[in-house]
């Protein structure tokens, strides 16, 4: 077939088949392109899921948040023999720790800020010596003297 002959021919074709036909190929190009852009964009949406939980596990898995009253749950996998929870200055302070025999020293302790009323995990209160702390840290804990031994105290997170 010539040139011509094909020429002819295109011009009686009906336009709604032609307008049809265009309006075909731009929908199936916009769905490939919708099509590509998931491929692309969901393995690098997961990715960064991935990515952004390993680092708050990394990050937050060594933070164990202290309880602020006896028989609070802890979040994390350690569990405290010992908790003493007490208030000093208008503060809530929490003391937790393994055992009674692991002892701190004297060596970490400031001035004695005086005498407080410490209720423990078993729902026992007692009188127990509090002391400033001479290690240079954000929380400032203090130190707390139970059975002659002494354990850090730390401002409890919770009211």
């Amino acid at each position: 077939m010539k040139n011509e002959k094909f020429g002819d021919a295109l011009d009686h074709i009906d336009y709604s088949f032609i307008e049809e036909y265009v309006e075909e190929k731009e929908r199936l190009q916009k769905e490939n392109r919708r099509k590509r852009l998931l491929k692309t964009a969901a393995p690098l949406a997961a990715t960064f899921i991935v990515f952004f939980t390993v680092l708050g596990i990394v990050l937050g898995g060594n933070t164990v948040p202290l309880p602020s009253a006896p028989g609070d749950d802890f979040t994390g996998s350690m569990s405290y023999e010992n908790i003493y929870v007490f208030e000093y200055g208008g503060k809530r302070y929490c003391a937790a720790f393994m055992n009674l025999s692991f002892n701190f020293g004297d060596k970490y302790l400031g001035d004695e800020l005086g005498e407080i009323e410490a209720t423990d995990n078993k729902g026992n209160t007692s009188s127990h010596k509090i002391f400033s702390s001479s290690l240079d840290t954000v929380d400032k804990e203090v130190f707390i003297e139970i059975n002659g031994n002494y354990y850090p105290a730390y401002k409890s997170n919770k009211k």
